[in-house]
């Protein structure tokens, strides 16, 4: 071989080697779980700050503000850090649950989630706090979650095409996720246990607040398609409006699907299924949406068009022996500040031999997005 062809070699194998070390743009593999070190802890929150639920980013003030949900079991707080994981306030709640859900509202630069009460008997409030709040900021409640009659039960067929009817108990209201709708600033509220999406007009008028009645609220949607008999028995979870405001995407936790719900004909699609235990929802990068798998410990990635699963990202790898998580662990709460989504790892029992009991401190976790996504 001449010297000028062994230069070529050389040099043809040197290019593709730097090819391969550095791509021009870094793609998701479709339908593959991506190495779970894609989720790591943003931080771990103070030893009595126990299980994060509700997270939100604040464009605002640059911070992620994050409530517990300790369901009697702890005292329960609402928290304010920074992008880069300083602790700026705590502020107690004297929920003895805790709250649910967090979303920051740009009209009155609010947060507002809801505050269950009680699990049996006692219906929920929409509650809200300044952005900008200390350890002495006072709690507003915006209204109280109207308690209806259970939904119809819901008829599914076997695979030898009987009839499989599910029953649904008529049960206080338990709101959880919630969401505005830009253009006229309208919240809307998914029950876990009603089966129903409420609305309220637009939350920062104070004209359509309803503090110690149902007034200010409307069932806009209730479904069986909406409730769920199965682990761990919460229907409607988390809401979503999209961008051009044509539909609302619903998560239903016990049936493991993400579901569109059509504003203008109040018709209800099955968008995806099998994402283990549906939860928090946000929009990511290259058209897509994020939802928490809350039973399956990672973020799945859904394409916008069509609902196909693009990529699982981040995933459980056990708890140090500090007894803080490795990665994600029951997260059902999610936001996305640029090419990051952060998650609040609640951290409670999902399963038979769960290790719930061996988390001492709390975390939030960070998983970094690829730009793209192959499809």
């Amino acid at each position: 071989m001449s010297i000028k062809s062994v230069k070529t070699v050389l040099l043809s194998a040197m290019l593709g080697a730097c090819s391969m070390m550095a791509p021009a743009a870094w793609s998701a593999p479709s339908n593959v779980l991506l190495n779970p070190f894609d989720a790591n802890t943003f931080v771990v929150l103070p030893s009595d700050v126990k299980s994060p639920e509700g997270i939100a980013f604040i464009p605002t003030n640059r911070s992620i503000i994050v409530g517990t949900l300790t369901l009697g079991t702890g005292p329960n707080f609402i928290v304010r850090y920074s992008t880069s994981g300083k602790l700026q306030a705590r502020l107690p709640v004297a929920s003895p649950l805790g709250s649910i859900s967090m979303t920051f509202n740009p009209r009155d630069n609010k947060v507002y989630f809801v505050n269950p009460l009680s699990l049996a008997n006692a219906d929920a409030l929409v509650q809200r706090i300044p952005v900008n709040f200390d350890a002495n900021t006072p709690i507003e409640t915006v209204a109280v979650i109207p308690n209806i009659p259970a939904p119809a039960p819901r008829i599914e067929m076997s695979a030898d095409g009987q009839p499989i009817t599910t029953t649904f108990p008529d049960s206080p209201s338990l709101g959880n996720g919630v969401a505005f709708r830009a253009s006229d600033g309208a919240l809307f509220i998914a029950d876990s246990t009603q089966a129903a999406i409420f609305q309220i007009p637009d939350p920062s008028v104070a004209t359509n607040n309803c503090p110690t009645s149902s007034a200010c609220v409307s069932p806009l949607k209730v479904d069986p398609l909406l409730a769920s008999g199965t682990n761990p028995q919460l229907g409607a979870n988390s809401i979503l409006i999209s961008p051009d405001e044509t539909v609302a995407y619903i998560t239903n936790t016990g049936d493991d699907r993400v579901l569109t719900l059509n504003l203008a004909t109040n018709t209800l699609t099955t968008f995806a299924e099998n994402v283990q235990g549906a939860d928090g929802l946000a929009f990511g990068p290259d058209n897509t949406l994020l939802v928490a798998a809350f039973l399956g410990n990672e973020v799945v990635v859904l394409d916008l068009n069509g609902g196909r699963t693009l990529a699982k990202l981040g995933g459980f790898r056990g708890i140090d022996k500090r007894g803080i998580i490795k990665g994600l662990f029951a997260a059902g709460s999610l936001t996305v500040a640029g090419n990051i989504a952060f998650l609040a790892n609640l951290a409670m029992a999902n399963g038979p031999n769960s290790p719930a009991a061996d988390v001492q401190l709390s975390t939030l976790t960070k998983v970094f997005l690829p730009r793209r996504f192959a499809r």
